[in-house]
């Protein structure tokens, strides 16, 4: 298993996938009634940080890890089409750096460093889902503070997952080989981590926009 990893990445990056699409398989659970009319000894939901909602962390982790075999085909199809995608955008890695590094300019580097880094760092994403469920507090509204609530679960999720994979991976950033080599994988068990891939700002938001998608999916 260790020389597959280490040798065939792409057996890790469809593992990766396997993880971060699961909310494909995800439906639409959130009641359209306020919870506050359901009976406290039938709610499965919970619109505050409580321990019923704590529990629901485990089960909603299992729920990730299994999610592949509730898939269709248009699920797989999805999934195989991205893994084909990020085969290829590897192999032209090197290329794409020389590309992005010969176009970099201020506007760009700012676009990166104030909106995007941030926003996967969890400095936007987390306030936002805090105003979310204020305001659904002050509405009254279930839904919004019930989304909120698993948007910050599948932030901190989406971090376990993705370091778990950093470290499983062991890709070289840039900066750590003069000149630098987008081919090496290390493979798992080593001291350091060398996090190049997968992107934990990416998967970060991608996992908090699933959340907000599959609440508000029938939402005109």
């Amino acid at each position: 298993m260790l020389t597959l990893m280490k040798n065939h990445p792409l057996y890790l990056i469809g593992l990766l996938m396997v993880i971060q699409f699961n909310a494909f398989a995800q439906e639409d659970t959130i009641p359209n009634r306020p919870l506050s009319d359901i009976p406290k000894d039938e709610r499965t939901l919970s619109t505050v940080p409580d321990k019923a909602y704590f529990k629901s962390w485990p089960t909603d982790t299992r729920d990730i890890a299994i999610s592949p075999y509730r898939w269709n085909n248009y699920q797989w199809i999805a999934f195989s089409g991205v893994v084909v995608v990020t085969a290829v955008l590897f192999t032209q890695d090197a290329w794409i750096q020389i590309v992005v590094e010969k176009n970099q300019n201020p506007f760009m580097g700012n676009v990166s460093k104030y909106g995007l880094e941030r926003l996967g760092s969890g400095l936007y994403a987390l306030p936002a889902m805090g105003i979310l469920y204020g305001v659904g507090a002050i509405t009254k509204n279930d839904k919004a503070r019930y989304t909120a609530l698993k948007g910050v679960e599948a932030y901190i999720l989406a971090n376990v997952f993705s370091t778990l994979m950093k470290q499983l991976i062991q890709r070289h950033r840039p900066y750590n080989d003069i000149p630098p080599n987008p081919n090496i994988w290390e493979g798992p068990f080593h001291l350091t981590i060398n996090s190049s891939f997968p992107s934990g700002h990416s998967t970060n938001v991608f996992a908090i926009a699933t959340v907000l998608a599959t609440a508000y999916s029938k939402t005109i």
